[in-house]
């Protein structure tokens, strides 16, 4: 179209500017063009390899494709200094070695997050959500202790976190803490209606307590 077009031609004349490729990226992405996309990219980087903004897009271009395993190899391949100071590339890591099942790499990679940025809501729910899939993994009571630990501080943090009090809603259910659960779990649909089985354990949460009459309709 003629966006690409015009941006093509920026790219032409300064090589050397990696904001106008990212744009054209972009611009084939929105324009559901994921190839022409995915081309730009690459030459972006074989141009521009010290390039942190063309680095963190094809990172998030990956993710977003589903190739997790791409984006931690390019990671590795291409070290750059910017990744000391940038929380949310070691949180996308982490998304990336979750995906591909490896959880050591996976917490190595928020608590790095963590360690830049101790405040960012986001890195306590993920590792929330690591340490209960390793708690239901390995029954293990304390991966639960630590989960609980992580959401509650991510709603601490961002008190309107649906995702935080939902976790801590599954951390408390699979501590038998029923009531804790509920209230949680009933946090987390009043803030996000649409979040997928919410309302199912919180029926739960009220069905194990006895409470019958507030689990029908949640149910």
């Amino acid at each position: 179209n003629t966006c690409a077009a015009l941006i093509e031609e920026v790219v032409r004349a300064r090589p050397d500017m990696d904001s106008a490729r990212v744009n054209l990226t972009l611009v084939h992405e929105a324009a559901g063009r994921p190839e022409r996309a995915r081309t730009v990219l690459l030459d972006g980087l074989a141009a521009l390899p010290e390039s942190y903004d063309l680095f963190t897009h094809a990172i998030g271009f990956y993710i977003a494709a589903g190739e997790h395993r791409a984006a931690v190899d390019l990671a590795a391949a291409r070290p750059l200094p910017q990744m000391e100071t940038d929380p949310k590339v070691w949180v996308d890591l982490g998304i990336c070695y979750r995906n591909l099942g490896d959880f050591d790499k996976a917490r190595t990679a928020y608590e790095t997050a963590l360690a830049i940025d101790p405040t960012y809501p986001v890195i306590h729910n993920n590792l929330g959500t690591l340490e209960l899939a390793q708690a239901r993994e390995r029954s293990d009571p304390a991966a639960t202790e630590k989960a609980i630990a992580h959401f509650e501080r991510a709603a601490e943090l961002d008190p309107g976190y649906a995702a935080a009090h939902y976790g801590l809603g599954q951390a408390r259910y699979r501590r038998r803490e029923f009531a804790q659960a509920a209230a949680a779990l009933k946090k987390a649909a009043g803030l996000d209606p649409g979040l997928a089985d919410a309302r199912f354990f919180l029926g739960m949460a009220y069905y194990q307590q006895g409470l019958y009459a507030e689990a029908l309709p949640e149910l």
